[in-house]
């Protein structure tokens, strides 16, 4: 009898099978749910267990490591309000993972390794009013990812990886009042036709950016005959890991200033749209892969 539940135990992991991680919330009265400490191997399954699953309505996880974030939090919490994942190693966020926080309010995604989203992440989440994606990895943001969250009243996309942010993923967030970008190398930004999507927007985040020096000078016009503040010199959001002096990019090109913006002339800009977009096109059409 011992051997067979010792074969139960190890014979899972002996042939790769992914382990099951239980954990329980810390607070047994409270509707927060705090996970600290959990380590979950990236083919490992987490699954999260309270007193009573239907009052949580915050999960948080501190100083843990997360991989992959799948339904099981949402599934398990169904009046879940706030998620906070923050500083977690999370890697990758499945098709659907929240679609069960139909009550979802507020998501922090922020440092950690994300380099891609699903575009239908946020679908079922029609009650978000803030959503921080800063300090990942991510190259692009699906063009339907924030369709239909007319609830939205912050995004913050600060330090990642995005060159082009095209005005039509912001369509119809008639309630976003702020959009921070803070540290990433955009080439364009179409300010004017993100306001006719966002007309309530208030405050922004537009510092260093890879906008040549012309354009920032037409962004930072526009912001001011709108009333809309731009915080380059502002306090930076308690929603960050590191201050903005510290999470502004090393470049290796030459910034300047406009407007109190950091940006780059007009010649070097041009040279960063053929490094970036033009001659990997054409090396494709070529047939040939290299990285630039």
């Amino acid at each position: 009898m011992k051997i067979f539940l010792l074969l139960c135990l190890f014979l899972p992991s002996i042939y790769g099978k992914p382990q099951i991680e239980v954990f329980t919330c810390q607070q047994p009265q409270s509707t927060e749910c705090l996970f600290d400490n959990v380590i979950i191997e990236d083919d490992g399954i987490f699954l999260p267990k309270s007193h009573n699953d239907r009052i949580i309505t915050k999960v948080t996880f501190k100083s843990s490591v997360v991989p992959t974030l799948s339904s099981v939090i949402c599934d398990q919490f169904p009046n879940l309000q706030v998620l906070d994942v923050r500083h977690s190693s999370l890697r990758k966020i499945l098709e659907g993972a929240l679609d069960g926080c139909t009550k979802l309010r507020e998501i922090y995604l922020q440092d950690n390794w994300l380099k891609e989203l699903p575009e239908n992440s946020f679908h079922k989440n029609s009650h978000l009013e803030q959503i921080y994606l800063n300090s990942n990895n991510l190259t692009e943001i699906p063009l339907e990812l924030f369709k239909g969250l007319r609830s939205l009243q912050k995004i913050d996309l600060c330090a990642n990886r995005l060159s082009r942010l095209p005005a039509v993923i912001f369509d119809d967030l008639i309630s976003m009042e702020s959009l921070e970008l803070l540290s990433n190398p955009l080439l364009s930004l179409e300010i004017e036709e993100m306001y006719v999507e966002m007309p309530k927007l208030k405050y922004t985040l537009f510092d260093d950016l890879d906008l040549p020096c012309s354009r920032a000078a037409e962004v930072t016009n526009f912001l001011s005959q709108n009333n809309i503040y731009n915080s380059y010199q502002g306090s930076y959001s308690d929603n960050h890991s590191r201050s903005q002096s510290e999470i502004q990019r090393k470049r290796i090109y030459v910034a300047s200033s406009a407007g109190n913006y950091y940006c780059i002339n007009d010649e070097q800009h041009e040279r960063e749209v053929y490094i970036r977009e033009t001659l990997p096109k054409i090396l494709n059409e070529c047939g040939l892969q290299k990285n630039i």
